[in-house]
């Protein structure tokens, strides 16, 4: 079943959306268990507490504070995993 995702994800979405194609990380997340991997938005904030800032939430790994969030199986899907635009890093999940 997956392999028909990340398949669809990768023939369809970026005729279909204004956002950049999805990193070969990103299209992991369609797989549930491995959106159930990434920590939470609190979780990820306990872990790296400086991450915090007044303008929002910035990438462990870079220091970005841009972020995108993409749904799990579609746009519209609750379930959404929060991705850094600059060096494409996973970062947290909605809690969904």
């Amino acid at each position: 079943m997956s392999f028909f995702l990340k398949l669809y994800a990768l023939l369809f979405l970026p005729f279909y959306s204004d956002r950049t194609p999805l990193p070969d990380d990103v299209l992991n997340v369609i797989d549930e268990n491995k959106w159930k991997e990434s920590p939470t938005l609190g979780e990820y904030l306990i872990l790296y507490p400086d991450c915090k800032t007044e303008r929002g939430i910035r990438c462990v790994h870079c220091g970005s504070g841009s972020l995108r969030n993409w749904g799990v199986l579609s746009e519209r899907d609750e379930r959404r995993v929060f991705v850094c635009n600059h060096c494409g890093q996973r970062l947290y999940r909605s809690s969904v």
